[in-house]
C-alpha cells in the first residue's frame, strides 16, 4: 500500500476513511427514541433530584435557623456578662472610694 500526506479537506488516505470516527458517523441522531429515553424517565429523574435538592435546602434551613438562634444566645450571654462585669466595677470601686467620687 502505498502512503500519501494528509492535505486539507482528504477523507481518505491509502484507501482508509481517516475520519472513521463513530461519533463522526451517528452525529446529528439525537432523537429520544434513538437512545431509548423515555419522556417519563427523564421526568421521573428530574422530579428525583428535585426531591433531593429540596430536601437537601430544607436540611440547610434548619441548620441556619439553630445557627441563628446560637447566635442570638450568645449574644445576650456576652451582654449579661459585661453588665456583672460593669456591676463588679462599680462595687469595687465604692468600697474603695466610698460615696466620695462617683466613677461616672
Amino acid at each position: 500500500m502505498q502512503t500519501q500526506s494528509l492535505r486539507a479537506g482528504d477523507r481518505l488516505v491509502g484507501g482508509l476513511d481517516v475520519l472513521d470516527d463513530p461519533a463522526e458517523r451517528h452525529r446529528g441522531d439525537l432523537r429520544m427514541d434513538h437512545a431509548r429515553v423515555q419522556a417519563g424517565d427523564v421526568e421521573k429523574a428530574f422530579e428525583q433530584r428535585l426531591q433531593r435538592v429540596q430536601a437537601a435546602l430544607q436540611h440547610g434551613q434548619r441548620l441556619l435557623s439553630a445557627i441563628i438562634e446560637e447566635v442570638a444566645v450568645l449574644y445576650w450571654v456576652l451582654v449579661i456578662r459585661n453588665f456583672v462585669i460593669a456591676l463588679i466595677y462599680l462595687y469595687q470601686f465604692s468600697k474603695t472610694h466610698g460615696s466620695e467620687e462617683s466613677p461616672v
